[in-house]
């Protein structure tokens, strides 16, 4: 086995075991014996066969000690009757205090899959076996249909009927693949399956995983999966300076599109000489590279890495890229390091060497510049900057043009970075205003309120879905909102990054700006003060702090709340308030960050302000860099 297939992050190395076109399962003596499947008797019992039960006892066991604390684990591993493990299927999926119903039957099933695969041995199956195993899958569905049956004799859900409808969709979903002759499809439909199972990996890790496991799994997966170059054309370098892996899986993806992404660390950084060995054996397919994502911590290779790409310019290369994405994660505006030599690095370099790319649609740089004058850059559809000297940003002449000569701009990121300051003594409000009718996404942040304003009159966006402002500097923020008023009137959702109101000049002209985006509905706050929010409380047409049943509370489909380092009490507070005025919120989600260090009885205010009248607590908290659903149907 080749570098290509170990996982590095956890140094663990699976084995390839040898195919046949006949499938693989597990024994299990239930399925060998229709006694255990009885299609009348026992019918609403949650537990589906006496096989179940160890493993229903270690879905308890688990869900109870994550919810509870310890129990009486010897109780639990004991093994009853049937009857007793029907009721200890019961109990798991009673939800229990302060859970998640979703989390909870999450983990039940998660669980469940686990009790019943751990034990499973791969062996061949005779005609007899397969016979077996239909049957028991048969029995199986035959539940379910009566299961429904019942379900739907009833005018309202009945507790016992919906658990064991759940238990058994549960098992038979686990269990009916079993005789299903994969290794017996067309090649090309067994590479569909693959493709699914690798592009549908939710980030770079768990795409990395899901190779590793399509080629473990047994020779002919492996054959299959090596033979095809596209599986292998999303490539990562990761943890310097040990690429093996990334290199051969850039081998095995041979002349496909490729979309190559590449991290150093903070304890292992890329150095001149490491970047240099890695760009040089990389851009051997510089004219494959469809989608570029590098993220250093220094100087050095961020240069270097530039500088190489005016290779397209020098040679000609003909070039199919897409999207361009060069992150400085070190200290911002600071230019320091040790390799500038040749004396061109002290000098801006622009993209591609100045070449046009016909392709090339998304510009993202964060902490590093280019020399914006003779770059090319039109037809985009991203134009993300962020922390820059103004020294080195674009001119105003030349950010209008880049804005111009990009009608279909979808999203844009203006972070510490924009256009410079006008020169002698042109006025910036007497330009046109640029039109960007498909711009959706739009970030503003780390200016002065000035400056912000001066910014957002460059450009119409009325279309704009997602607006994030962040870090805006100043006591008086009166000048930056009243520019912004009527501006945007499409939001729907909004994100605050610190942010409060200081005086009633800022209140006045933030209260303004929120009765034009009528359509609010996700709230997204960041280091948010009380006095931000109080806002939410007002009147939009008396202007004033609402009171009981008005009809016109400001932002009144506001639905959505996403908190992240604010204090809890204060959020539970404005919460209830706001159920009181008539427009209470459907959910909260909370970030990991922020709930870490909290305590129960802490978390216990929000968790009554968000109680639904069913007695659930409509409260979620999010792993890092999640998103929620309902955030992502809003920007559809």
């Amino acid at each position: 086995m080749d570098a290509a297939d170990t996982d590095d992050s956890s140094n663990h190395t699976r084995s390839v075991a040898s195919s046949s076109p006949s499938s693989i399962v597990s024994g299990h003596s239930n399925d060998r014996s229709s006694s255990n499947d009885s299609p009348t008797s026992h019918i609403l019992s949650t537990q589906l066969d006496s096989s179940s039960v160890a493993v229903s006892n270690a879905v308890a066991s688990s869900s109870t000690e994550s919810s509870q604390g310890p129990v009486n684990s010897q109780r639990l591993r004991s093994t009853p009757a049937v009857g007793a493990g029907r009721q200890i299927a019961e109990n798991i999926l009673t939800v229990p205090p302060g859970v998640h119903p979703y989390h909870h039957y999450r983990e039940v099933a998660n669980q469940y899959e686990k009790g019943i695969t751990k034990d499973w041995v791969p062996e061949y199956m005779s005609p007899e076996d397969v016979e077996t195993y239909r049957n028991a899958t048969f029995r199986r569905l035959e539940r379910i249909h009566q299961l429904e049956a019942e379900q739907i004799r009833h005018s309202r859900p009945i507790t016992k009927i919906e658990q064991a409808l759940f238990m058994a969709r549960l098992d038979y979903r686990i269990r009916f693949y079993r005789i299903f002759r994969i290794n017996d499809l067309p090649t090309e439909i067994l590479t569909n399956i693959f493709h699914l199972v690798a592009w549908s990996a939710p980030d770079p890790r768990a795409a990395v995983a899901a190779r590793l496991w399509l080629t473990s799994t047994c020779r002919h997966w492996r054959t299959v999966a090596i033979q095809d170059s596209t599986l292998w054309n999303a490539i990562w370098f990761r943890r310097p300076p040990d690429f093996s892996q990334a290199y051969t899986w850039l081998e095995r993806a041979g002349n496909a599109a490729i979309d190559v992404r590449i991290n150093d660390t903070v304890e292992h950084p890329l150095t001149l000489e490491s970047t240099t060995v890695l760009i040089n054996r990389l851009f051997e397919k510089l004219s494959n590279i469809r989608v570029l994502i590098i993220v250093v911590q220094d100087w050095d290779p961020a240069l270097t890495i530039i500088h190489a790409l005016r290779r397209v310019a020098q040679e000609g290369l003909p070039m199919i890229m897409e999207r361009f994405e060069l992150h400085r994660a070190g200290s911002a505006y600071v230019q320091i390091g040790t390799g500038y030599e040749p004396s061109f690095y002290t000098e801006a370099i622009p993209l591609f060497g100045g070449a046009v790319v016909p392709s090339f649609r998304y510009l993202s740089l964060n902490g590093v510049h280019v020399d914006w004058q003779n770059s090319h850059l039109t037809n985009l559809s991203a134009f993300d900057i962020r922390r820059m000297p103004l020294e080195r940003v674009p001119t105003l002449e030349r950010f209008r043009a880049i804005l111009q000569a990009s009608p279909d701009l979808n999203k844009m990121i203006l972070d510490g970075a924009g256009p410079q300051w006008p020169r002698g003594m042109i006025d910036p409000s007497t330009f046109p205003v640029i039109p960007l009718p498909l711009l959706k996404i739009l970030v503003v942040g780390d200016f002065s309120v000035v400056y912000g304003a001066y910014l957002i009159t460059q450009f119409a966006a009325p279309n704009v879905l997602d607006f994030t402002l962040m870090n805006l500097l100043g006591t008086d923020y009166s000048p930056f909102f009243n520019a912004l008023t009527s501006k945007l009137p499409s939001i729907r959702t909004l994100t605050i990054h610190t942010a409060a109101v200081s005086n009633d000049s800022s209140a006045v002209s933030i209260f303004k700006w929120l009765r034009t985006i009528p359509n609010l509905t996700y709230l997204r706050v960041i280091n948010v003060q009380q006095t931000f929010l109080d806002l939410f409380l007002f009147d939009s047409q008396l202007s004033r702090p609402a009171i009981s049943g008005t009809k016109s509370l400001i932002c009144d489909k506001l639905a959505y709340l996403e908190i992240h380092s604010v204090d809890i009490q204060m959020v539970s507070t404005w919460i209830s308030k706001r159920k009181a005025l008539g427009s209470p919120l459907r959910k909260v989600y909370i970030g990991t960050e922020t709930v870490s260090p909290l305590k129960p009885e802490e978390l216990a205010p929000l968790r009554t302000a968000m109680r639904t009248p069913q007695g659930n607590v409509a409260v979620q908290v999010l792993a890092h860099m999640q998103k929620p659903s309902e955030e992502e149907e809003l920007l559809r």
